[in-house]
């Protein structure tokens, strides 16, 4: 039950980044017409893109850290003895 209801937690972060995305190619396929169709490009949507892309990423970190999905050097912890080895996955999450 816990599982379940934390899942259910995770699942907002994930709508949040997925909408986010979203708005982001909306906005920037509008520039694209915009620029070329209409001669007259959306003057924030470049700095609006970059604040969506930042807050993307700080919202995806939270989430790829908690699936124990992110990037790491595993190749020495792999190799070690069971206690140490959950010690080091311990300080590298």
């Amino acid at each position: 039950m816990l599982y379940r209801s934390v899942e259910r937690l995770i699942a907002v972060p994930r709508f949040i980044v997925a909408a986010l995305i979203l708005i982001s190619i909306a906005i920037n396929f509008a520039n694209v017409i915009g620029r070329y169709v209409f001669f007259s490009p959306i003057i924030w949507a470049e700095e609006v893109m970059i604040f969506i892309m930042v807050w993307c990423v700080f919202i995806g970190a939270v989430l790829v850290t908690w699936d124990g999905r992110h990037l790491r050097m595993d190749l020495l912890a792999n190799m070690m003895p069971s206690p140490w080895r959950e010690a080091v996955n311990f300080i590298a999450a």
